[in-house]
């Protein structure tokens, strides 16, 4: 996908390292917005299949592993934002849907209003959109940072460039005028 090519031709490491905590971090989300889609079936039938149950459960350890991979590479600041939603009251009763599920899954009868459940975990996917907000500016303000240093060398190469042609011309110019002269002085004898 396009953010992995991201992550594939950046040539800086201190971008490529933020492109690959945010490709992590927007997997984790992905699996959480599917795992709301699953449970929201589970709880609107008040029961859940097996096939279904397992792909919860696959949701579910995805973003545990996606979070656990962006922690070990993200910044200070964007864990600290990630640690505040998942230590946030919204994360706390997803956990608790979670339990209830878990607890059931075999016999159904979850007790739990669907919409409630989704309006919970929505909120958890819109505080980690917050999160994913500040990720993406942290991204951009470093590749503009690195843009910026570019164009500085860039334009300090063209400089250089120029210079060493005007001092090649100049240099050129009085070797052949040092050669005309006297070749001019020769052929008038």
């Amino acid at each position: 996908d396009a953010m992995s090519a991201g992550v594939e031709f950046s040539r800086e490491p201190g971008v490529t390292q933020k492109m690959i905590a945010y490709l992590s971090f927007v997997r984790a989300k992905e699996n959480a917005g599917q795992e709301r889609a699953l449970v929201t079936a589970a709880f609107a039938a008040n029961r859940t299949e097996p096939d279904q149950y397992r792909a919860i459960l696959s949701r579910i350890h995805r973003q545990d592993a996606y979070f656990d991979d962006f922690r070990s590479i993200a910044a200070a600041r964007e864990k600290a934002s990630l640690e505040a939603v998942l230590s946030g009251d919204a994360e706390k009763q997803v956990a608790r849907y979670r339990d209830i599920l878990t607890s059931r899954a075999d016999q159904g009868g979850f007790g739990v209003d669907p919409t409630e459940w989704f309006k919970t975990v929505t909120r958890k996917i819109d505080a980690l959109h917050d999160t994913e907000t500040l990720i993406t500016k942290q991204i951009d303000d470093e590749t503009q940072a690195e843009l910026k240093s570019g164009r500085s060398q860039l334009i300090a190469i063209l400089i250089a460039c120029l210079a060493a042609i005007s001092l090649s011309m100049f240099i050129s110019l009085r070797v052949a005028s040092g050669i005309s002269a006297p070749l001019s002085e020769m052929v008038r004898f």
